[in-house]
C-alpha cells in the first residue's frame, strides 16, 4: 500500500499533472502568457517559500494523519526542531555528545501538543481508503504520463519541459 501523507505519491508525474490542472489555473495562465514551463516556474515560487512553513505543522493535518493511523500525533514546540534534528541527535549520541538516544531527546525535543485521532473521522476514512486503494492502482496506467511510455512523441516532450 503506499503512503499517502508526509511524502509524494510516486507515479510518473500523473499527481502532480493532476494537482497543477486543478489548482495552479494562475500559475499555468502566468506561464503560457510568458513563455515559461509551468514546472519550471513553479519551483522558482517553491525557493521563495518561508520554509517549515508547510503542512506537516499544521493542526488540521495532525488531526487528519492522527485520525488515519489511530494513533496520537506529538506536535512538537518551535524549539525542538524539525525532522534534522533528529538527525543531530542520533549523530550526537554515536560521538559521545549525549550518553543515550532517549538522553538527548528528552533534553532537546519538548511535546506541545497531543492531537488524539477523531473516531469518527477514522471511520469515514476506513470506509473510503478502499477506493482511494483502487484509483491508486489506475494513475499511472489512466493517465496522460502514463501513455507516455508508449508514445515517443509524448517521451520527447516531457523530457523538454
Amino acid at each position: 500500500m503506499p503512503w499517502i501523507f508526509d511524502a509524494p505519491i510516486q507515479t510518473s508525474g500523473a499527481a502532480l499533472k493532476w494537482f497543477i490542472e486543478k489548482f495552479c489555473a494562475e500559475e499555468q495562465a502566468y506561464c503560457e502568457e510568458h513563455d515559461k514551463n509551468v514546472y519550471a516556474y513553479l519551483n522558482e515560487l517553491a525557493l521563495r517559500a518561508e520554509p517549515g512553513s508547510g503542512g506537516a505543522k499544521s493542526r488540521t493535518w495532525s488531526m487528519i494523519k492522527a485520525s488515519m493511523l489511530k494513533c496520537p500525533v506529538y506536535l512538537l514546540d518551535e524549539k525542538s526542531g524539525d525532522v534534522p534534528v533528529g538527525d543531530v541527535l542520533i549523530a550526537g549520541t554515536k560521538v559521545g555528545v549525549f550518553p543515550s538516544l532517549t538522553e538527548a531527546v528528552n533534553s532537546i525535543v519538548k511535546v506541545k501538543e497531543i492531537i488524539q485521532p477523531n473516531d469518527e473521522w477514522a471511520k469515514v476514512y476506513d470506509e473510503l481508503y478502499p477506493y482511494y486503494v483502487e484509483m491508486y492502482k489506475h494513475l499511472d496506467q489512466d493517465s496522460p504520463a502514463g501513455h507516455c511510455e508508449q508514445n515517443s512523441r509524448c517521451q520527447v516532450r516531457a523530457h523538454k519541459q
